[in-house]
C-alpha cells in the first residue's frame, strides 16, 4: 500500500525531501514485505486447512475404526458374560444338586445310624435285663447258699456250744467234786 499523500506531504515538511522520499521508500518496501508476509501468511493458512482437513479425516477414519473396534469387543465381552452368566447358573445348579444329595445322603446316614443306634440300644437293653436277671438269680442262688452256709454254721457252733458246755459242765462237775473231796479231806484231817 503506497504512503498516503497527506502523509507525504507532512513527511516533507517535517523532515524535507530528501528524508520523506527514504522513508516513504522504506515505508513502501516495508508494505511490500507485509504483503509478501500476508501472502505467506495465506499459503500457510492454506496449508495448515489442508493439514487439518487430512488430520481431522484422518482421526474420523482412526475413531471410526476404535468405535468399531469398541462396538467389537462390546459385543465379545456382552457374549463372554453371558457364557460367563450361563456357566455361573450350570455350576449354582450342580453345587445346588450336590448340596441336596449330600442332604438326602446325610438324612439317609443319620436315619441308618438313629436304626442302628435303636438296635444297639435294645439289643444292650435284652443284654441288661438278662444280666439282671442272672445277676438276680445268682443272688437268690447266693443268698440261698448263705443261708444254708450260715445255718449250717449255726448248727455247728450250736453243736460246738453244746459240746464246750458239756465239757465246761463236766469240768465244773470234777472241780466240784475235788473242791468237795478236798473240803472233805481237810474237814476230816483237820479235825
Amino acid at each position: 500500500m503506497p504512503v498516503p499523500p497527506k502523509l507525504s506531504r507532512k513527511l516533507h515538511e517535517i523532515l524535507g525531501t530528501e528524508a520523506a522520499d527514504a522513508m516513504a521508500d522504506w515505508m513502501n518496501q516495508i508494505d511490500g514485505s507485509h504483503s509478501a508476509l500476508r501472502a505467506d501468511i495465506a499459503e500457510l493458512r492454506h496449508e495448515m486447512d489442508v493439514r487439518f482437513a487430512t488430520l481431522e479425516s484422518r482421526m474420523d477414519s482412526r475413531f471410526a475404526a476404535l468405535e468399531t473396534r469398541i462396538v467389537a469387543l462390546t459385543e465379545e465381552m456382552r457374549v463372554g458374560f453371558a457364557n460367563f452368566e450361563t456357566k455361573m447358573a450350570t455350576g449354582f445348579a450342580n453345587a445346588d444338586a450336590k448340596i441336596a444329595a449330600l442332604a438326602e445322603e446325610t438324612r439317609v446316614g443319620f436315619a441308618n445310624f438313629e436304626t442302628k443306634m435303636s438296635t444297639g440300644f435294645a439289643n444292650s437293653d435284652a443284654k441288661i435285663a438278662a444280666l439282671a436277671e442272672d445277676t438276680h438269680v445268682g443272688f437268690a442262688h447266693f443268698e440261698a447258699r448263705m443261708a444254708t452256709g450260715f445255718a449250717n454254721a449255726d448248727a455247728k457252733l450250736s453243736q460246738r456250744n453244746f459240746e464246750l458246755m458239756k465239757w465246761a459242765f463236766g469240768f465244773w462237775i470234777a472241780s466240784l467234786g475235788m473242791v468237795t473231796a478236798a473240803m472233805a479231806l481237810v474237814i476230816r484231817f483237820g479235825r
